[in-house]
């Protein structure tokens, strides 16, 4: 073969990898969409460029694990035993899944945290470690796979610069 038919072999291969990668998203938004009843009306999916800001901003946190985030260096944390409990219902959040499927964590969705606490079994349903950004970035939400909601506002926001 070729060098021109092995590039054109490259080409056609990444294009290939792109079209199933774009296919497994789709299906990963769906499952959003028949899981969470009113999905589209409580909710919407975070585009291209607030995603990549959300990226960087979750990227610097330090975890536990892979879906548990180490809190204890945000300082002043306040706990509730449940996000209904949460008096910030009114505010709007992204919300960031920590586990499951790589294409439900690489997907971004916002809503009110009223919203989300309506539907938290439905969420849980999805990913049980959810956490939620408010979209100045100055607020975090960390709700684990019991319930348990800790809340923490950046103290240092330098050090989790968007």
């Amino acid at each position: 073969m070729n060098e021109k038919d092995k590039r054109r072999l490259e080409l056609l291969k990444d294009k290939l990898q792109q079209q199933l990668h774009q296919e497994e998203m789709q299906k990963a938004r769906q499952r959003f969409l028949d899981e969470i009843p009113n999905f589209d009306l409580e909710f919407e999916f975070v585009d291209g460029g607030e995603h990549k800001k959300i990226d960087a901003f979750v990227d610097k946190f330090p975890y536990v694990s892979p879906s548990q985030l180490d809190l204890s260096c945000f300082g002043k944390t306040t706990h509730y035993a449940e996000l209904s409990l949460f008096p910030n219902q009114d505010e709007d959040y992204f919300i960031v899944c920590l586990s499951g499927s790589w294409e439900t964590i690489n997907i971004y969705t916002k809503g009110k945290a009223e919203n989300i606490t309506k539907r938290c079994d439905d969420w849980y349903s999805i990913s049980p470690y959810l956490l939620l950004i408010s979209l100045d970035y100055k607020k975090i939400v960390f709700i684990n796979d019991y319930g348990e909601v800790t809340y923490a506002e950046m103290e240092n926001l330098q050090s989790y610069a968007k």
